[in-house]
């Protein structure tokens, strides 16, 4: 197993830097931005969203894992998808490895590199905008620097694993009807409903939107599983 997982992991050399620039780019880019609206906004209504941490790094991550989610989706109808659907399964489901276990060891490797990467962009960026905080205030947070740090991470890992579960369902979704287009439709359909969710949950709610995304990251390992049992004894016609 050891040569086909170094293989599958080599696949996805080719898109580190994007992962990573992606996450990094778009969550600073719009910390600045949701940060610098809300230091020029009055008012205490509409606008109380933007006068804190909490607020700007949920509308942030939200935008960010929106943008990651559909990219994810792309990625992963390369790497893994279209290996699944049409004339492609015969030569995949040929390999010695097991089927279910080849499935999960793509799922794996894909997983892994980018929560990975995704996190590390989400968390420098937060890390920078953070320091600028300290350094040259825009929010004027009330919290301190240990608190915004703690609600930034968890922030980051929230909207990381919500990216995930997008990504893979809609994978899973692709699988099942033998098409490509039909992950990124159910990635935009996902992204739509989870989308505002996760924006107010976020900053509001946060540790209640940890829970909902540690939930549907459960949820989704069952779903894959029974996905790959389903490839381990599904047909090749």
């Amino acid at each position: 197993m050891k040569i086909d997982s170094n293989f599958e992991w080599s696949k996805l050399k080719t898109v580190h830097n994007t992962i990573f620039l992606i996450a990094f780019l778009s969550k600073l880019v719009f910390l600045f931005f949701f940060a610098t609206v809300g230091h020029f906004e009055s008012g205490d209504t509409s606008s109380n969203i933007l006068k804190n941490i909490a607020g700007i790094g949920g509308l942030a991550s939200t935008i960010t894992m929106c943008i990651l989610a559909i990219y994810g989706a792309t990625l992963v109808n390369s790497f893994i998808i279209e290996n699944y659907i049409g004339e492609n399964r015969v030569r995949v489901y040929l390999y010695p490895y097991g089927r279910k276990n080849l499935f999960l060891l793509k799922i794996k490797t894909f997983v892994l590199t980018f929560l990975k990467l995704q996190l590390l962009g989400l968390l420098l960026s937060d890390t920078i905008f953070l320091i600028g905080e300290f350094t040259f205030p825009i929010v004027n947070s009330k919290e301190g620097m240990l608190s915004n740090l703690l609600i930034a991470i968890i922030s980051s890992i929230t909207s990381a694993l919500i990216t995930l579960v997008i990504i893979l369902l809609s994978g899973v979704v692709g699988i099942r009807y033998s098409s490509l287009p039909a992950t990124i439709v159910s990635s935009i359909v996902l992204v739509v409903i989870l989308g505002n969710l996760i924006a107010m949950s976020l900053a509001a709610k946060i540790f209640l939107s940890l829970i909902i995304a540690l939930s549907l990251t459960v949820l989704l390992y069952f779903i894959i599983q029974s996905v790959g049992e389903r490839i381990e004894n599904e047909e090749v016609v």
